[in-house]
């Protein structure tokens, strides 16, 4: 599993500071860069990007401690957000970063999915385990105990029996990685399931 080092702080404090100084944009400033952008002005797309780097950051630190480091969180993250300027059509009517957190998860997921047991899952189904893999460890730092079905899934607004399911799951494909034959540590049963699968937006 990848871990933060010393150099990784420093350079993360330094892109924080630098972020936390781009101004945030009014709708109507917003408006202009995003019909801008969509016409083709690389400078437009390049402001709109900056201005919401500060978001990015937010949603990257929900996925910590899945197996990537917040600078690879935050940097896939970035890419989900210049898709979503891509796609966006401001004549819809929704804010942009309403509509960019789709893009800024799918990304974020995907790439934790990449590095995890969690490539197994469906996308929405692996975000699902990653928030109840958090609210677990919440109630744990909150009353020394992982919590029940019951507890995660009232925080999470869940039904308890997915977050049973799901928890059930996630301990299968923990066993799954495990050989098969005493003889062939590379015939995993892991081998034989399927990859995610990607959703797209609307």
């Amino acid at each position: 599993m990848a871990r933060e080092t010393s150099s990784d702080d420093s350079v993360l404090s330094r892109y924080l500071r630098e972020i936390n100084r781009i101004p945030l944009l009014t709708r109507e400033q917003e408006e202009n860069l995003a019909r801008r952008s969509a016409a083709g002005d690389t400078d437009a797309k390049e402001a709109l990007a900056r201005a919401n780097l500060r978001f990015v950051v937010n949603v990257a630190k929900r996925y910590q401690n899945q197996g990537l480091p917040l600078l690879d969180l935050i940097s896939e993250g970035n890419i989900g957000l210049l898709h979503a300027i891509e796609r966006f059509d401001v004549d819809k009517g929704y804010h942009f970063i309403s509509y960019a957190v789709w893009w800024i998860k799918q990304a974020i997921l995907k790439a934790v999915c990449e590095q995890s047991r969690l490539i197994r899952l469906p996308l929405n189904r692996a975000n699902e385990l990653v928030q109840i893999d958090r609210t677990r460890k919440e109630l744990q730092s909150e009353t020394g105990t992982e919590g029940t079905a019951e507890q995660i899934a009232g925080r999470l607004q869940f039904k308890p029996e997915l977050v049973e399911e799901l928890t059930s799951i996630s301990r299968e494909l923990i066993s799954l990685d495990a050989p098969m034959y005493a003889d062939s540590e590379s015939a995993n049963r892991s081998e034989f399931r399927g990859g995610p699968e990607g959703r797209r937006a609307g």
